[in-house]
């Protein structure tokens, strides 16, 4: 059983590596180092780092274990749900496999 969370605490990890990885490079992208929602999503991502290790430290605290739960779902909710003002309206962006009248063949 330890094998199981030790491989899956080492999958937690890649996945915030990744978010962290992917949220730098749209915030640069989109020049959204001044946004408040990414300072939000910010703090709550160092908060999640610190329950994990927290939850490392101390196997058997399930407080640790229901905050770091909860605050996962919070960043999931924050990913999804929130929006920044300076960031472009990309929604209805043309999708890359779908082809314009002005290519299509006659």
């Amino acid at each position: 059983m330890r094998l199981i969370a030790r491989r899956f605490g080492i999958g937690s990890i890649a996945a915030l590596a990744v978010v962290v990885a992917t949220g730098v490079a749209m915030a640069s992208h989109f020049a959204l180092w001044r946004s408040d929602i990414l300072r939000l999503k910010l703090m709550v991502l160092v908060l999640v780092a610190v329950l994990l290790a927290l939850h490392v430290v101390s196997r058997s605290s399930r407080v640790v274990s229901y905050a770091d739960a909860a605050s996962s779902l919070l960043v999931l909710w924050l990913g999804v749900n929130s929006r920044t003002a300076d960031a472009p309206d990309i929604s209805r962006a043309p999708m890359l496999t779908r082809r314009s009248p002005e290519c299509s063949p006659s």
